[in-house]
């Protein structure tokens, strides 16, 4: 964080921490977050927002939780100060590599199953994706393919459409390794790999995935370190198995919902993230 931006930080600290304090009956709890600081738009801010907990980036000021909060696909595990993970727990200290070459390599493992493919020898159609995370830029291309491109990952085409011609994605967002809350996603086949979407229902994770699908979903996120974040998944309709297909340890949202939904959302993303951690 840049020094004018670390210093209002601090003031803003200051402040939040005089606020809460009266606000939360004479108690006051703060959230550490290294080495990077979370947005307005993401998650966990929404959360600490809703709990009335403080936020701050700076390891020398006293907090009780502290969140490995690195955006970047593949995270730089020594800029990690030694002195801060002793005696504390750290949320997703072990969640280093979000590439998805890696998030198929552990569902590959976890289900037994996966989607990269050969485009070399692979006959139809297939997905060209870049490796780094959030990037959307999904592509269909036609296999075999001539050649092979550096940085990209090649999968097979999950038959997610729905009757209307629309494609549907579900977003997960995982705490204590655990589904929390499920959005699922529409958008027209034509933006298959864009943001853009046309309609967003919230549900529980229950309402979507089997018993087992959720037990597997948890192993996938307890072998890839992932603690705190969200998944995206895909079920094809052919086969009715999901797929895990980007797993993000810095997520924003719950968005495209309606202010009631989100509420509820941010509700029950809140509750269940201070029963797990901050509770005792």
């Amino acid at each position: 964080m840049p020094l004018p931006k670390k210093i209002l930080e601090d003031l803003l600290f200051k402040a939040r921490f005089v606020f809460l304090y009266f606000r939360n009956d004479c108690k006051n709890k703060t959230i550490l977050f290294y080495p990077h600081y979370p947005s307005k738009r993401s998650t966990i801010h929404k959360i600490t927002k809703y709990l009335g907990y403080n936020r701050t980036n700076n390891p020398g000021l006293k907090h009780e939780l502290i969140i490995h909060y690195e955006m970047e696909t593949f995270r730089k595990a020594k800029q990690f100060p030694p002195e801060l993970i002793k005696g504390i727990h750290i949320i997703n200290h072990s969640c280093n590599d979000i590439s998805k070459e890696h998030v198929e390599k552990i569902f590959h493992h976890t289900f037994g199953y996966g989607t990269f493919i050969d485009p070399l020898t692979f006959q139809g159609k297939a997905v060209k994706k870049n490796n780094i995370n959030a990037m959307h830029d999904g592509e269909i291309i036609h296999c075999p393919a001539d050649h092979k491109e550096n940085g990209y990952i090649y999968q097979k085409l999950i038959n997610n459409q729905t009757d209307n011609n629309l494609v549907e994605d579900l977003r997960i967002t995982v705490i204590n390794y655990t589904p929390a809350l499920c959005q699922l996603k529409r958008r027209p086949v034509s933006a298959r790999f864009s943001r853009q979407t046309s309609v967003t229902y919230l549900l529980n994770p229950d309402e979507v995935f089997t018993a087992t699908e959720k037990q597997m979903i948890s192993q996938f996120c307890t072998t890839l370190g992932l603690e705190f974040g969200s998944l995206d998944v895909l079920r094809d309709r052919d086969e009715q198995r999901i797929y895990i297909v980007d797993a993000n340890n810095t997520p924003h949202g719950p968005s495209q919902l309606d202010k009631k939904d989100t509420g509820i959302a941010v509700q029950i993303l809140a509750t269940t993230f201070e029963k797990e951690y901050l509770t005792g």
